[in-house]
């Protein structure tokens, strides 16, 4: 009890401790503080007195003192009006809020505060003449800044206030003459020094201000605004190691101090270890909040790819000053990194409000506006930005990219030629317009632009392998082999001309060659995952599991998610899903933020059907990435027959965005996969109402038609969006799409014409039309559209497969190119079965058929009730002589109901049971 008592006693003199001062006591102590330099501890105090009591006007005076020592300048103001009402005639608090008016960007009512005392006091002189500097009338402020430093203590800082607005009146000889007089008066003074060294800086006399700030530390080596401002010389000159060793000499000498930390950080920062500059910049800001500081560690997070990390630092930079550009067009880099496109206009045009003559947010603004699909306004901000900057390489190369995409190619190779001319030694530019000439196949062209850019060093490994593809490309190998191995010589670490010789040697069916390509590379680099898996997949093709295994095993240690996964892929292939799911589990214990980690494995628990377990991996990877898991959660709720939870996490989302379409549109699908359609076609109807003149509802809703097979009411629903909004190219898709079913080929032609029209980039629509062609039996007509289609895109999968199909059905000499084709899809899309059976079914019409049977088997597996793929395999093992199994794929085929090929199939079934 006694120590309960004790303690209570204890608290309750603490909690008197300062009631117990008299007023005049806690004035003194404020009073105190604030010489100290503590207006914080001095606003406590001082507010303590005037709770004593609330006339005691000295206390209020010094409360407004400790508030603009403290940067809480309309605090002061306020304070000081209770004053002056108290005490009008008390002139120190006029001089006071004529110095607070100034602050408060009020230089008018500043000069008339001030005017009334200046022939008495020094202090209204220099209020007054920064007043009128403030209104850029320098003759009127030198004139009383003269009269103020004249008159004033020599301890006033109205000298050095002379001397900054001659600075700023341009007169820097006369503002160095008047530091100088300041200096004899007072030698060694800090202000005074801190002041020359800017107009060093100004002067562009870097080391003349880094003697200065010596002189300041020489006399007190804690001073860690000279350490600073030193530091940022350093740093300008790009010696950060010198920067580094200062910041850490400072905080020996003051470990908690603010810039000492912001010196380490911005050191790591330009040292480019971002990861190890966080948590120095992070201590700065900590106990000294900055807008320059939280830039930084914006930038580091940035930089590391963090960007909710990087925003809300950009953020904080912004709340402390809203004019801050730099941190503004960040904040729209990461918005547009995000895919938040309309924030990420609105913030760059903020930043072009701030500052008109910023290339940098106009070029922001642009790639914006061109990410949105806003063309001509994406054309003229670059435009803009090329204006004020003439020669900004990365406008005109990101303008010669938006040309390209809208078919200029003379323009845009005119813009990327000016990047070259403008920065020739940059190797991503001359890459830029060299990929532009290759798919123009002026390979003449792209060839002399890389010899023009040898200049005898390591980077010309660069050149000489970009100098092979254009012989390999020309078929001309013997001249690709000699540049890659000049490659090699010249830059021995670049992987890509070992990986791209090995390529070479693929092609040519000679896996040994391609290996010793991959096994050099390693020893030049023992973790290169291109080398490991690609030898992991050789050593697989060959039957060697244990070799694939130990390449796959060495590219998950090299300490990369993708290795993990290919790891986790090999598993899955040997129908190995534990040891898939173990691999996983181990590499996200270190890649914790790698969503695709987490996809994988939840992918692999829905394949397996054990839906607890995936929902649970994707409500883990939600805290990764809550956009990208929302739709794995609600694919797993379906899959798993619980539509009401799926709904209930879109409808959660929904609260959240309610303008989300893409949202609104999962609402929809989920209620037709519970085949509830009146909610599906309720939810469509929603959308038609809250955007009526738009397609999105409409055809969602021919979608929901579509679904119960009325193929009428579907049609009718996709002419209403194509009538209330004709430039939607999906509405015009959909409708194709639906004529198509109905085999009403003239009007899907017609449907996918004006998708195509709508919006020209729209390369599904001229492959539509082209696979119409294929459909009616216009093999001329196809392979003209298939074909139309590649010359725009050469890696469009769909139309690599079908002119593939095409040309191996109809026979001829366009065996190999289909061969080709189909390898080249295969290649672009590895896991598509339907890509393994286009393949498989042309060897097979080519008479390879060991080459036909793993990839055949594999479509079988993948897609056992494909009538298509099971006839393939009928034909497989019809020719190689193993009857029964021929048989069953082709009864299989035959049950599965019509198809392109079903009479093929039965007339195959029909021999094969004769014989």
């Amino acid at each position: 009890m006694l120590k309960k008592m004790l303690i209570l006693l204890f608290v309750t003199v603490l909690l008197t401790g300062c009631s117990g001062k008299t007023k005049e006591e806690l004035y003194a102590e404020g009073v105190r503080l604030l010489n100290e330099n503590n207006p914080g501890g001095a606003i406590v105090a001082l507010k303590n007195a005037l709770e004593k009591d609330s006339n005691f006007v000295d206390a209020r005076f010094q409360l407004a003192r400790a508030y603009v020592k403290n940067g809480k300048v309309d605090a002061a103001d306020k304070e000081l009006q209770k004053v002056l009402l108290q005490n009008p005639a008390l002139k120190d608090a006029h001089i006071e809020l004529a110095r607070v008016l100034l602050l408060l960007g009020k230089p008018d009512e500043a000069i008339r505060e001030a005017t009334p005392y200046m022939n008495e006091s020094a202090d209204a002189l220099e209020t007054a003449g920064l007043a009128y500097a403030a209104k850029n009338n320098y003759d009127e402020a030198i004139t009383l800044l003269k009269k103020a430093a004249a008159t004033s203590d020599p301890r006033s800082d109205a000298g050095l206030s002379l001397a900054q607005v001659y600075a700023n009146a341009g007169r820097m000889t006369d503002a160095k003459t008047q530091i100088a007089t300041v200096l004899e008066k007072s030698p060694g003074k800090t202000k005074a020094l801190y002041l020359l060294g800017q107009l060093q800086l100004a002067e562009n006399k870097p080391d003349e201000a880094q003697k200065t700030y010596d002189q300041i530390l020489a006399k007190n080596p804690t001073d860690s605004e000279a350490a600073y401002r030193k530091a940022m010389i350093y740093l300008s000159r790009g010696q950060e190691d010198q920067a580094l060793a200062l910041g850490r000499q400072l905080l020996e000498k003051a470990p908690k101090s603010a810039l000492g930390n912001l010196i380490e950080g911005l050191a790591l920062f330009h040292q480019k270890k971002y990861g190890e500059s966080i948590a120095p910049l992070q201590r700065g800001v900590g106990a000294m909040p900055s807008p320059l500081g939280y830039f930084y560690l914006g930038q580091a997070h940035f930089y590391k790819n963090e960007p909710e990390q990087a925003m809300n630092q950009f953020q904080k930079a912004l709340d402390l000053n809203p004019n801050f550009v730099q941190a503004r067009i960040f904040s729209a880099l990461v918005l547009l990194q995000q895919r938040r496109t309309d924030d990420a206009i609105t913030e760059a045009k903020k930043a072009i409000e701030k500052d008109e003559k910023n290339a940098v947010a106009y070029n922001v603004l642009a790639s914006a506006l061109m990410a949105k699909g806003q063309v001509d306004e994406a054309s003229r901000a670059f435009s803009r930005a090329i204006e004020i900057a003439p020669n900004y390489a990365d406008a005109h190369m990101k303008k010669g990219m938006l040309s390209l995409s809208l078919g200029k190619v003379q323009e845009a190779e005119n813009e990327l030629k000016t990047v070259v001319n403008l920065s020739p030694e940059l190797l991503n530019s001359r890459m830029m317009l060299f990929t532009h000439y290759m798919r123009q196949k002026q390979h003449d062209k792209a060839l002399q632009l890389m010899k023009d850019g040898l200049k005898g060093t390591s980077d010309d490994g660069f050149l000489y392998n970009a100098m092979a593809a254009t012989a390999f490309a020309g078929n001309k190998p013997d001249d690709g082999l000699k540049y890659l191995q000049k490659a090699k010589e010249l830059n021995p670490a670049l992987p890509d001309p070992y990986i791209n010789t090995a390529s070479y040697y693929l092609r040519l069916k000679q896996p040994e060659k391609a290996a010793a390509e991959y096994q050099a590379l390693l020893v030049k680099d023992p973790k290169n995952l291109k080398a490991l898996l690609s030898l992991g997949m050789l050593a697989e093709q060959q039957k060697k599991d244990a070799e694939a295994l130990s390449y796959y095993t060495k590219a998950k240690e090299a300490g990369t998610p993708f290795g993990a996964a290919a790891l986790a892929e090999y598993h899955m292939r040997k129908q190995q899903s534990d040891r898939a799911i173990s691999v996983l589990d181990d590499s996200i214990k270190s890649h914790a933020k790698e969503f695709a980690l987490y996809e994988m494995k939840g992918l692999i628990y829905l394949s397996e059907k054990k839906f607890k377990e995936a929902l649970k991996t994707f409500e883990a990877a939600e805290a990764v990435d809550a956009n990208r898991a929302l739709p794995f959660i609600v694919n797993t709720h379906a899959a798993a027959g619980d539509y009401a939870a799926a709904l209930g996490k879109l409808e959660a989302a929904l609260k959240a965005k309610p303008d989300r379409l893409d949202l609104q549109a999962e609402m929809v699908r989920v209620a037709v996969l519970k085949k509830d359609y009146p909610l599906a076609a309720d939810f469509a109807r929603r959308i038609i109402s809250q955007r009526p003149t738009q397609a999105a509802g409409h055809v969602l809703l021919a979608g929901v038609h579509d679904s119960q097979n009325d193929i009428a009411a579907a049609i009718d629903s996709a002419k209403k969006g194509v009538a209330v909004e004709p430039k939607n190219d999906g509405a015009h898709m959909m409708l194709a799409a639906l004529y198509a079913k109905k085999r009403d080929y003239s009007a899907a032609h017609s449907a996918y014409a004006a998708a195509a029209k709508a919006n020209p980039k729209n390369i599904a629509a001229r492959f539509g039309q082209a696979s119409l062609y294929d459909l009616s039996g216009n093999r001329k007509e196809a392979e003209k559209g298939y074909r139309a289609v590649l010359k725009t895109d050469p890696r469009y999968v769909p139309a690599l497969n079908n002119l593939a199909f095409l040309l191996a059905a109809s026979g001829g000499g366009g065996k190999d190119e289909a061969i080709r084709l189909a390898t080249e899809a295969l290649r672009i899309a590895p896991n598509d079965p339907a890509l393994m059976d286009t393949l498989g079914y042309i060897y097979i019409k080519n008479g390879r058929y060991e080459d036909a049977r793993p990839l055949i088997e594999k479509a079988v597996e993948l897609l056992p009730k494909n009538p298509s793929v099971l006839y393939h395999a009928g034909m497989l093992y019809a020719a190689t002589g193993q009857k029964v199994k021929a048989l069953a794929s082709l009864e299989a085929a035959v049950k599965a109901g019509d198809f392109p090929e079903a009479k093929d199939a039965r007339a195959l079934l029909e021999r094969l049971q004769r014989s």
